[in-house]
């Protein structure tokens, strides 16, 4: 990852030289390393960069107070990789990530008024019409502004292709 010394100074040049107001970090995680996006953050701030922005985030990597000042930096929208609202598909996953800990991360971002968006995927080892259907209730319940429904692409070498195709 760059430094948020470096993405600062880019973000600065996008608005100024380019007039850029918009931007995407397509980090798989942004939130990864909160002190970093603490940093970013506050550079936005201290130089009055006007930028609104979207990033991906991992339920278990925010807090309401780094969300807070995301959203006071311009992030108007966030990504959440949800994937299952099944315990025992997390579980199998190995997601590490409890659906309280979605819970939780989703509404702090819905009152803070960021444009949440939950993503899923169907397919995974075990998966059955039952844990489909608690998925799509739990996705109604986290109430994001979009949800996302993918399928599961197992790719040859990964863990999920071992699984399916043993």
């Amino acid at each position: 990852a760059h430094s948020s010394q470096y993405v600062a100074a880019e973000i600065h040049y996008l608005v100024h030289e380019r007039g850029v107001d918009q931007i995407i970090f397509n980090d798989d995680t942004f939130t990864l390393d909160r002190a970093r996006v603490q940093q970013i953050c506050e550079a936005i701030l201290s130089r009055g960069l006007k930028v609104a922005w979207f990033c991906f985030a991992r339920a278990d990597t925010v807090t309401r107070e780094l969300l807070a000042l995301m959203r006071r930096a311009g992030c108007y929208s966030i990504g959440f990789g949800i994937e299952s609202g099944d315990p025992e598909i997390m579980r199998r996953i190995n997601k590490k990530i409890t659906l309280e800990q979605s819970r939780q991360a989703v509404a702090w971002a819905n009152e803070l008024g960021l444009k949440t968006q939950c993503f899923f995927v169907f397919g995974n080892p075990g998966e059955s019409e039952e844990t489909i259907e608690r998925t799509v209730a739990f996705a109604l319940e986290l109430e994001p502004v979009l949800a996302f429904f993918n399928m599961l692409v197992p790719y040859p070498g990964t863990e999920s292709y071992s699984l399916q195709f043993i």
